[in-house]
């Protein structure tokens, strides 16, 4: 199961206005991230490398590392439709909400 105490921090992170939403990518050239990349940049906002279309999260720039799905109790199949989520329209708030109940995390917990 997700990370509760991870999961707060993202939902917090993806309502909070600071990132700018983009597809296909962790996060792209000009700073837009996937819901996927708002995580990676949680977990270690120095490990970016700059590329020509998109930036390297570790050997990372569409999906996180098995690696980083464990670290985080993240599952494959979570991590996917996170993803296909994120690149066909849900804006970061919906799929915060998602990530809220792939963690079981009752919406006052963060806040809201």
């Amino acid at each position: 199961m997700l990370d509760q105490e991870f999961a707060i921090r993202w939902v917090r992170a993806l309502r909070s206005g600071t990132y700018r939403q983009g597809t296909r990518y962790l996060r792209n050239v000009d700073d837009h991230y996937c819901c996927l990349g708002v995580a990676a940049d949680l977990i270690d906002p120095e490990a970016w490398r700059k590329g020509l279309v998109w930036y390297d999260w570790g050997s990372s720039y569409g999906l996180l590392s098995v690696e980083t799905e464990t670290r985080i109790g993240l599952t494959a199949i979570g991590q996917r439709e996170l993803a296909y989520m994120n690149d066909n329209g849900m804006t970061f708030a919906e799929i915060a909400d998602q990530i809220e109940r792939m963690a079981g995390i009752v919406p006052a917990e963060v806040g809201r």
